[in-house]
């Protein structure tokens, strides 16, 4: 099938806005792979919640904790309208574990989703991304609204989506979540709880329209 886009941006100039998005990214601390690509700068965010307002930034402990998969879609090279990728990660408390980390398999391109890490986002072999979904594991907001807004108040819990998966476009995948291997989460949805594995989710909140195996790990007939 012929197709022409009149306003695609020529490949050595997609070429050299990599370079200079992954030397900026480098610059960052992002973990990148050998064959990292972005067709533009994404959007990347530290905020550290130990430090006073007027502190200056220490972004040191923010290193390595993003690997952002093998590609960043963030120029408008996609069809749908949707911004750059978002990537931010929030430091609350001194320890190791008390920091976001974003860590993307180096199979997987992001296409324009937004990513807030205060625990972990762990994404798998072959997931796919549609335009405007959001991963986060952490609200940003308490549990109890009469509370005050401090990490010791925050529901916060890793984010797991294993391989194959394919999350729709403007989904929203919430804070402790687990989308098992080779599901489908529909456009639009707000995923509350696990989703098992070799199903498809839709809804707000998602609920599990269908699944292909049985629990035990057998195909359903028919």
């Amino acid at each position: 099938m012929a197709s022409f886009n009149p306003t695609a941006i020529p490949a050595q100039t997609l070429h050299e806005t990599s370079q200079t998005a992954l030397a900026r990214m480098r610059e960052m601390g992002v973990a990148l792979h050998d064959k990292s690509f972005s067709t533009g700068l994404p959007v990347l965010r530290y905020q550290d919640l130990t430090c006073g307002e007027n502190d200056p930034f220490d972004w040191e402990p923010f290193r390595g904790r993003i690997s952002p998969g093998a590609g960043l879609l963030a120029s408008g090279q996609s069809p749908f309208h949707a911004d750059a990728t978002h990537m931010t990660i929030v430091r609350w408390g001194k320890g190791e574990d008390e920091c976001g980390r974003i860590i993307v398999d180096p199979s997987v391109c992001v296409s324009e989703a937004a990513f807030i890490s205060y625990k972990s986002i762990t994404i798998g072999k072959g997931v796919l991304f549609g335009p405007g979904a959001v991963v986060m594991d952490c609200d940003g907001e308490p549990m109890d609204p009469s509370l005050p807004l401090t990490p010791d108040n925050m529901h916060m819990a890793p984010v797991v989506i294993e391989d194959g998966c394919w999350i729709g476009a403007y989904a929203m995948i919430m804070p402790g979540v687990t989308i098992g291997h080779h599901s489908t989460i529909a456009g639009g949805s707000v995923v509350l709880k696990d989703v098992p594995p070799h199903s498809v989710a839709a809804g707000n909140p998602a609920s599990v329209l269908m699944s292909f195996y049985k629990p035990d790990g057998s195909p359903l007939e028919g």
